[in-house]
C-alpha cells in the first residue's frame, strides 16, 4: 500500500510543476499495484489529458468509469478528453451523464451547451436545447463567469439572434477585463 500512495503523491507533486511525463508514469505505474483504484486511472487520465494526449486519456477514464460508475467527474472528465479526440457525439453523451449524476453541475452544463451548439452536425433541437441550458446556468451564476456568458452568446448565435449574442458576449469580455483575466477576454 505505501508504494501505491508514494506514487500518487509523486504523481502529484510532478503534475504540479508542469512535469506532465513524469507524473503520467508515476499515475501509470499506480494503475498496475492497484488495477481496481479509480482514482489511480482518474489521476492518469486527467495527467493525458493535460499533455493533449486524449485518445489514451479516454481510455483511462473509461476504465475509471468502469470502477467507479457513479462518480460524476469520471464522466466529466472523459467528456473533456471526447471533445479533445474530436468526438463529440460521445462527448455529448458524457456530459449529459455527468448532469444526471450531478444536475447543479455549471461546468458539465456549460460544456454540454457549448458542444450542442458549436459542433458540426448542430441541429435546431440542439441549438434549442443548448440555448435553454446556457440561460439558466447563466442565471445560476449570476451572469458571473465570463465562460458561461460566451457559451450563452455562441448558442444566441447558433440560434440566430445576433442581437442578443453580441451584448452577451461584451458582457462576458467586460467581465473577464474586470476579473483581470486577459486570456479570457482575449477569446
Amino acid at each position: 500500500p505505501e508504494m501505491f500512495d508514494a506514487r500518487l503523491r509523486f504523481g502529484a507533486a510532478y503534475g504540479s510543476v508542469g512535469r506532465r511525463a513524469a507524473a503520467i508514469e508515476q499515475f501509470h505505474h499506480a494503475t498496475l499495484l492497484r488495477p481496481q483504484s479509480d482514482e489511480a486511472h482518474y489521476q492518469l487520465a486527467k495527467s493525458l489529458a493535460g499533455a493533449k494526449r486524449y485518445d489514451e486519456a479516454v481510455a483511462a477514464y473509461q476504465q475509471a468509469i468502469e470502477i467507479a460508475p457513479q462518480r460524476a467527474g469520471l464522466h466529466f472528465g472523459l467528456g473533456i478528453a471526447l471533445e479533445g479526440a474530436g468526438r463529440a457525439v460521445e462527448s455529448v453523451e458524457a456530459f449529459r451523464r455527468t448532469l444526471e449524476l450531478k444536475p447543479d453541475s455549471l461546468a458539465a452544463g456549460n460544456s454540454l451547451a457549448w458542444m450542442l451548439c458549436t459542433t458540426d452536425q448542430v441541429s435546431p433541437a440542439d441549438v434549442a436545447e443548448a440555448v435553454q441550458l446556457a440561460e439558466a446556468i447563466a442565471e445560476r451564476s449570476q451572469h458571473g463567469h465570463p465562460q458561461i456568458l460566451d457559451t450563452l452568446a455562441a448558442a444566441y448565435a447558433a440560434a440566430g439572434d445576433y442581437a442578443k449574442a453580441v451584448e452577451t458576449a461584451q458582457s462576458a469580455v467586460r467581465l473577464a477585463q474586470e476579473m483581470d483575466a486577459p486570456n479570457l477576454a482575449s477569446q
